[in-house]
C-alpha cells in the first residue's frame, strides 16, 4: 500500500490515516485507523481541491447525499459507513468497512478463464467483453 498523503494531516477527526487505497473523482480514501473502536477503516475523503471551483457546492451536496443515502442500504455487496463529518465539516469524509483483497480493476484484468463459463465471452465494444455480467449481478445489490 501506498503512503502518498501529500497535503493531509496525520488525522482525521479521531482517524488515524496509515496509506493512500485510490483516487477518484472528489479525492481519496486512504486507509485509517479508529482508535476508539480499535479497527482499521476506509476513509473517503472529500477534497474540494479536486473539483473546479463552481462544482465544488455540487459535489458536496453529492458527497451528503451518497453518505445518507449509502447509510441506509443493508446488503453484502455495499460497503457499511460507520461514521460521516457531516455536511459542513472543514474535511469532509465517510468512515466505512474496509475490505481487503484486489481492486475492481485487477479482477477485470484477470484471464477471463476465472470467471463463469456462463458468462458470455463474446466480442463486444467493452474492453472486458465478461465484464458486463458481472456489473449486472452486482448493481442487484443498488
Amino acid at each position: 500500500m501506498s503512503v502518498d498523503l501529500d497535503g493531509l494531516p496525520h488525522t482525521i477527526g479521531r482517524y488515524e490515516l496509515k496509506g493512500l487505497l485510490g483516487r477518484g473523482g472528489m479525492g481519496r480514501v486512504v486507509r485509517a485507523h479508529d482508535p476508539v473502536l480499535k479497527r482499521d477503516v476506509a476513509l473517503k475523503l472529500f477534497e474540494p481541491s479536486s473539483i473546479a471551483s463552481e462544482k465544488v457546492a455540487e459535489a458536496r451536496f453529492m458527497f451528503h447525499r451518497e453518505a445518507r443515502a449509502t447509510a441506509t442500504l443493508r446488503h453484502p455487496s455495499i460497503l457499511e459507513i460507520y461514521d460521516y463529518s457531516g455536511p459542513d465539516a472543514e474535511v469532509g469524509y465517510l468512515a466505512c468497512e474496509l475490505c481487503t483483497g484486489p481492486t475492481l480493476r485487477q479482477v477485470l484484468d484477470q484471464e477471463a478463464s476465472c470467471l463463469p463459463t456462463s458468462w458470455p465471452r463474446s466480442a463486444t465494444s467493452s474492453p472486458w467483453p465478461w465484464s458486463t455480467p458481472m456489473i449486472e449481478e452486482s448493481s442487484t445489490a443498488i
